[in-house]
Parts: structure tokens; sequence; C-alpha cells
């Protein structure tokens, strides 16, 4: 257990010696001072529990070290023990110093200093314990809160997760449902495999998007963002030509989720099955609450001159506005949203628009 500290400040060394010979016995830490530069000198070396300080000294006496005392120490019990009383200076004493006690000289050891001493030495051990223990309420508060907070993201991430799939359902049924009811009976079975393979699709971004729940929000950079592509390129020897403004941005939000989108375009693209000449450029803006990312996939549909309609038809003008709107369906609690433009005959554009934090 750590021994409290007592700071004995007089410029008489009988005064001093007195005072060492009533306290040698008693379990505290007893530190001797002749003025009160010194004992200055004293309190920046040592964690001092109690002040004990004479009035009279030279060059600064006992109230300016009072006033140096409180002002850099407030924490320290002061008190002054001096035989020169005069109602005025006892009341400035008490009113700039702020002291604990006072004791007049001569003092007797059992009835006026030691209680007095250990009742300031009890006096600080209850302050401090006292402050640890708001210390450590506040620590604990603020646990508490951050895990509330961390809770209450987690919750509001899982009910945007049950969102998303409520509205993903719909809309995959809806689709299913109408691409099944805009086909005539007598070419139903013709354009069968087609339809099929429509659906195929269909099925596969929404058992992407299962696969990635629940949601996790994390920081990340655009850096990331090209290396995850370009890998998935490598994997499937797809050619796209990447381009990205910069790299050392970073966002916080579901990363998750514009990965999965964007793979999902592009696993699309590659399983129309005709050549194309496809590219993804990435750009950002910057704003004061959130960083904006702009995913740009322009498909190409010119080969030798001719423009190129894949036999699945999976890119025609009203799959990709489908595709498009399903993809905004599964990531617009998220802020991703997914929109097509076609340009011409030659040229469509899948522009995909996501709006995270800034990261901390």
């Amino acid at each position: 257990m750590i021994k409290n500290i007592i700071l004995f400040v007089d410029d008489e060394i009988n005064s001093l010696n007195s005072i060492r010979r009533a306290v040698i016995d008693e379990k505290f830490i007893s530190l001797f001072a002749n003025n009160a530069r010194e004992a200055l000198e004293m309190m920046r070396e040592n964690d001092v529990s109690v002040l004990v300080t004479d009035m009279q000294m030279p060059e600064m006496d006992g109230l300016a070290l009072l006033k140096e005392v409180k002002l850099n120490y407030p924490d320290t019990i002061r008190i002054v023990a001096s035989g020169y009383i005069e109602i005025s200076s006892v009341l400035t004493t008490v009113n700039q110093g702020d002291i604990f006690r006072f004791i007049a000289k001569p003092w007797k050891k059992e009835d006026d200093l030691l209680p007095v001493l250990w009742q300031a030495i009890e006096y600080y051990n209850l302050r401090r314990d006292k402050k640890r223990l708001e210390l450590s309420l506040h620590e604990r508060n603020a646990a508490y809160k951050k895990m509330l907070r961390t809770m209450e993201k987690q919750f509001s991430g899982k009910k945007s997760d049950l969102e998303s799939i409520k509205s993903v359902m719909l809309t995959v049924m809806n689709y299913l449902e109408s691409e099944i009811a805009g086909v005539d009976n007598k070419i139903k079975e013709a354009n069968l495999p087609n339809l099929l393979l429509q659906v195929q699709v269909i099925k596969e971004i929404a058992e992407d998007y299962l696969n990635i729940i629940p949601t996790t929000l994390q920081e990340f950079s655009l850096e990331e963002i090209l290396q995850d592509l370009r890998k998935y390129l490598t994997d499937q020897m797809m050619q796209c030509k990447l381009k990205m403004t910069t790299k050392n941005v970073k966002c916080c939000g579901n990363y998750k989720l514009l990965i999965m989108i964007l793979l999902s375009i592009f696993k699309l693209i590659d399983r129309a099955g005709t050549n194309r000449n496809f590219s993804c450029t990435t750009s950002f803006e910057k704003y004061e609450d959130f960083i904006r990312v702009n995913n740009i996939i322009e498909i190409g549909y010119v080969d030798g001159g001719n423009v190129l309609i894949d036999d699945a038809q999976l890119l025609t003008h009203t799959k990709l506005d489908n595709y498009s709107s399903l993809l905004t369906q599964i990531g617009k609690a998220y802020n991703i949203f997914v929109t097509y433009t076609y340009i011409n005959q030659n040229l469509s554009i899948i522009t995909v628009t996501s709006d995270f934090l800034h990261a901390k």
C-alpha cells in the first residue's frame, strides 16, 4: 500500500526538529523544507498529500506558498502551523489559501498535531477515492454508451438487411411474374431457354446478396475496390479496362455490398457471351458529411463495325433496366444506387453511385 506524504515547512530548525520527533513513528512519509522555494521543489518531485507550513518566513511567506500550492496542486490538503496569530491574517489565510486546519504554536503532539494530521490524510484519501470512483464511473459510462451505439448500429444494420431482403424478394417475384406473363403462349416453348437463363441471372444476384448478410460496415480505400475488381477479372479471364481518378481516399460503409453489386454487373456482362469491350471508371466527390463514389461501367457492342446482340438477350435495354432496378433495391438501404443509361445502339452505361461516410 502506498503511504501518504506530508510536507512540513518552517524556517526555524528547532520547530522542524520538534515535528520530526513527533511524527517519527507515524505510518506516513515525512518531508521537511526550510523555506517555501525548497518546499515547491519537493512538491514537484513528490505526490504530497498534506502540506503543513509556518506563516512567517523570509523571501516567500506561508500565505504565498499556500496560494501557489492551491493553484498548482489543488488536491493537496493545506494546514497552517504558526505561533503568529492575528485575526485579520488568519481570515486572509483561510480565504485565499483555502486551508484545512490552523494549528497554533506551541502545539501538543497528542492533542493538537497528530489528530489534525490524520484527519487531513483521511480527508485527502476520501477525496482521492471519490475522484477515482467518478473517473471509473465516467469510463464505464463511456464504455456502456459505446456499446449501446454499437448495438444500435448492428440493430439498424439488421433492420436495413430485413427491409432490403423484403424489397429484393418482391422485386424478383414481380420480375418473374412480368416475364412469364409477357411471353405469348405460342412462343413460350421457343423462348423458354432464354427465359430460364434470365431467371437464373436474377436468382444468382439474389443469392449473392443473401451470402453477404448480415451487414458489416467497414473502413476501406478506393484502392481496395480496384484490387478486388482486378482480382475477379483475372480469375475469370475477363478483359476490362479499369480506371481510377485517385487511390488514397478512405471511406466507411457497406464495402461488401458495393463489391457484390459491381461483380454482379461484371458477371452479367460475361454471361451474355458477346465480344464486348467494356470499362469501369471509379471516381469520387468529397462533401462535408459524406464521400460519393461513382463507378461508371461502359458496355460497348461493336466488333468490326457490326453491332453485336447476345443470343440470350441478357443485355437488351429492357433487361439492363430491370437488373439496375433490382440492384438498386438491394443497395438503397445503404445509399448505393444503380442506374442504366442507353446512349446509342453501340453503347450502354451502368452507373453505380455510393454515398459513404468519411473514415475516422
